[in-house]
């Protein structure tokens, strides 16, 4: 990914490129020495974060480089218990790469007492396996996730079922969590 990026940065101008950092480092515990008016989590990229313990260090660490009243923006999935009521499952898909077909087939291990899925993707040609990739996810509720944000130093303003801003529901499939960063203050006094 961060190849990619690279070259997709190469075709900008020079003054854009001047305001691009790539940085590949650990969302846990990472040290930037700046502070930013915003942070963006794409991607349900949160929910790779595996334990309780994780998930608080990703958010501190996202805080400590957070002006005052700085903003985060994060994804997740929504746990649909249709979905989540099984331990294993299969999908297979068509994806168009260009001029060929490439299959995917995906095989979910769900461990429901860790709220764990383990993810194995196989993309094959009509005659060959082209790649294989394995990633794990953590799901998260949504008020696990409010307090989450809570005890790790913010204030959720708004959750979104949408990327267009749609409202919430248990049935968006998606939620958008917007949060500010809270003085240590204010901090403190929520975690007495």
């Amino acid at each position: 990914m961060l190849k990619k990026a690279k070259l997709k940065m190469a075709n900008q101008s020079r003054a854009l490129q001047k305001n691009i950092h790539i940085i590949q480092a650990d969302m846990k515990m990472f040290c930037l020495r700046q502070q930013f008016p915003l942070c963006v989590v794409p991607f349900r990229a949160f929910l790779h974060n595996l334990s309780q313990h994780e998930q608080i260090s990703t958010l501190q660490s996202i805080r400590q480089h957070l002006q005052p009243d700085g903003m985060l923006v994060l994804d997740i999935f929504v746990p649909i218990y249709s979905v989540i009521s099984r331990n294993h499952w299969t999908e297979e898909a068509e994806l168009q790469d260009g001029q060929r077909v490439v299959l995917t087939k995906t095989r979910v291990d769900h461990i429901p007492a860790e709220q764990l899925l383990h993810v194995r993707n196989t993309y094959s040609s009509r005659k060959k396996i082209l790649a294989k990739a394995d990633y794990h996810y953590r799901y998260i509720f949504r008020f696990e996730m409010e307090l989450l944000l809570k005890i790790s130093g913010f204030q959720v303003l708004r959750v979104y079922g949408g990327f267009a801003k749609e409202p919430y529901s248990f049935y968006s499939g998606n939620m958008i969590f917007m949060a500010r960063k809270i003085a240590d203050e204010e901090q403190n006094a929520i975690l007495k």
